[in-house]
């Protein structure tokens, strides 16, 4: 179905307009959400390096060089870090949702109003 967009009505124009707004902010949310996943997975993956090497010395990366740091304080810094994370984690699933409704929302009535006015059918 191929609509002339200067002939909707001015509602449906804007509606659509709304629609696209949405999807890009959908897309911002979904690279915000696979950062914070990755980031996730790194953090996981160093607390079980610090578990299995407990003797071992441990650095941090600070820019471009490494700092020995103390297992048990470092540890903690990534478990505040990784529950930070999840929260935002959290946040973005329920915005990635409530966008979800609205676009919805926003798709029903431009269905409606383009079938009450005869144009998309």
């Amino acid at each position: 179905m191929s609509l002339d967009f200067d002939r909707l009505p001015e509602s449906v124009k804007q509606q659509i307009l709304q629609l696209q707004n949405l999807e890009q902010q959908k897309e911002s949310i979904e690279i915000q959400k696979r950062h914070v996943e990755s980031r996730l997975v790194e953090i996981e993956n160093a607390l079980k390096k610090i578990e299995e090497n407990k003797d071992a010395k441990i650095y941090k990366s600070i820019g471009s060089i490494l700092i020995e740091e103390d297992g048990e304080k470092l540890k903690k810094e990534l478990e505040d870090e990784k529950e930070t994370l999840e929260v935002r984690k959290r946040t973005l699933l329920k915005q990635d949702e409530k966008i979800k409704k609205r676009a919805g929302e926003i798709q029903a009535k431009i269905r409606s109003e383009l079938g009450a006015t005869g144009v998309g059918g």
